[in-house]
């Protein structure tokens, strides 16, 4: 819980904009989360980082970043989101011409 509340949410914040960035950094943050696993669960080093995570069940960091942009995604084209983002997504064909369109 801790973890979670704390340092994930940390690590987490605005990760859809700096999802495209260094992947040396990228891993650095999943490495935290690895840290956080065994500190949690009480292995050592030595342990399969795969067996550490399905261990404890925490999905990756990479997956909740598609996640978070998935959502954002839906919200933005659905006219959920703030209004800058929203102009950002180009019209529909049918909105832009006059002509029928299959």
């Amino acid at each position: 819980m801790i973890y979670k509340s704390s340092i994930r949410s940390l690590i987490e914040y605005g990760d859809i904009v700096w999802t495209g960035g260094n992947i040396g950094d990228l891993e650095k943050l999943e490495s935290i989360q690895l840290d956080a696993a065994r500190v949690v669960t009480g292995v050592t080093a030595r342990c399969s980082t795969s067996l550490l995570i399905e261990d404890v069940s925490w999905p990756t960091l990479p997956s909740r970043r598609w996640v978070h942009r998935l959502t954002l995604f839906y919200q933005i084209v659905n006219g959920l989101s703030l209004p800058y983002l929203i102009n950002l997504i180009p019209q529909h064909v049918h909105e832009r011409t006059r002509y029928p369109l299959r």
